[in-house]
């Protein structure tokens, strides 16, 4: 102890002074960890636009044209590997994503349900009896701030208490509820707005997920999309506003519902002020975050009924992560032909260079590049992948 300038640690003044530091020292151990386990938000955006789009697969946005989608990731961060709530439908998730809870707390386990059909009591409620949402928060926190919600899936509206929104507005057909939007946002300068597109689920359930209809219904909804990112940027509001695009669910064949990653694995994007750009984000993470993520961005408080917490990792700017890259898209689908095939392989990424294997091995660097058409004449395994200075795509 003599080299610190203490020569006894059992009585006297130095004995205190030791304890001094010795608490002052625990005290700033203490500090920091706190300090970086909880970050300090990003300024506060003029508004928040989140845009959900009912049956959005990873494979969906990765496939599908989506250059509109894929300019909010350029500004922003994604997560492909986002897992939604169980059961994987409609109801339990829209309601996680924007309560900040999963269904054992929010009682909504199933399409369909309302409040005087629900089996499980909400874990809290305001005083019409609804588990409090993102928008409550909105409305008793933040006086004076405007919220909206505009959709076409009628069930939408026996979720949330309407009281808490300037605009509740259904429409039966998407389009419409974009051009709705994009009035009330110019017009109303809203803090939060929430606009339900479910266009890609009625045709992943008319003619199946994964399908070139499916495909171009995902295509089709961006470039609503991008009517409404257009008409932002006129009125001088876009690179202002901050954007989350969320997903209730994947999905097999005609449906969902079920236990497969396809139907629990969903993307997840965050665009704008305070974001990482051009950012793959590398945590786990939860849908129902989402609400907690807004939450966290305008300053509000929790309620002790949320389960959900920030996504931090998309507003932190740290060295080395990985960008997005789009999956390749192959010309043939996996199956068995009785000729020869010519298989063609793309990106939507036209600085990429597509790397691919006919072995079933993993494709990378260092494999073949792709330049001509791939002729298959007897059984075979083609694996691509895209590379960029960005980043390397999952595997087609």
């Amino acid at each position: 102890m003599e080299a610190f300038g203490f020569r006894s640690i059992s009585r006297g003044t130095h004995t205190a002074s030791f304890y001094c530091v010795v608490t002052c020292l625990l005290w700033c151990a203490f500090a920091s960890r706190a300090a970086a386990q909880d970050p300090v938000p990003p300024a506060r955006p003029a508004g928040i636009v989140v845009i959900g789009i009912d049956a959005l697969s990873t494979e969906g946005l990765q496939m599908a044209a989506t250059p509109n989608l894929d300019t909010l990731i350029r500004r922003g961060a994604l997560s492909l590997r986002t897992r939604a709530v169980m059961p994987t439908v409609s109801a339990p998730n829209w309601a996680s994503m924007l309560m900040g809870a999963g269904p054992e707390q929010h009682g909504i386990t199933k399409n369909g349900w309302t409040r005087a059909t629900a089996t499980i009591e909400p874990a809290a409620r305001d005083a019409d009896g609804y588990f409090p949402s993102i928008f409550q928060l909105v409305r008793n926190q933040s006086p004076g701030a405007k919220t909206g919600m505009f959709y076409d899936w009628d069930k939408l509206a026996d979720f949330f208490n309407p009281k808490y929104f300037d605009a509740h507005t259904y429409s039966e057909d998407y389009h419409e509820s974009v051009r709705r939007v994009s009035g009330f946002i110019i017009g109303q300068k809203p803090l939060l707005t929430f606009l339900y597109i479910g266009h890609a689920d009625d045709v992943g359930h008319e003619s199946g997920h994964g399908t070139e209809k499916y495909w171009k219904a995902v295509s089709d909804l961006d470039a609503e999309v991008g009517r409404l990112l257009s008409d932002l940027k006129k009125a001088g509001m876009f690179d202002s506003l901050l954007f989350f695009v969320i997903t209730d669910h994947g999905g097999v064949g005609n449906g969902h519902g079920g236990e497969s990653m396809a139907e629990i694995e969903v993307p997840w994007i965050v665009s704008g002020p305070g974001t990482v750009r051009d950012r793959l984000l590398a945590k786990p993470n939860n849908s129902l975050n989402t609400a907690s993520t807004i939450a966290w961005v305008l300053g509000l408080k929790q309620p002790d009924a949320w389960i959900g917490r920030p996504v931090t990792e998309a507003f932190e700017s740290t060295p080395g992560g990985a960008s997005y890259v789009a999956r390749p898209l192959v010309s043939v689908r996996p199956g068995v032909y009785f000729e020869s095939q010519r298989v063609t392989i793309s990106s939507r990424d036209r600085d990429a260079a597509i790397r691919y294997t006919t072995d079933g091995s993993e494709p990378g660097i260092g494999s073949p590049v792709y330049r001509d058409p791939i002729v298959i004449d007897s059984p075979a395994v083609v694996k691509a992948v895209a590379v960029t200075g960005r980043g390397i795509s999952s595997v087609s």
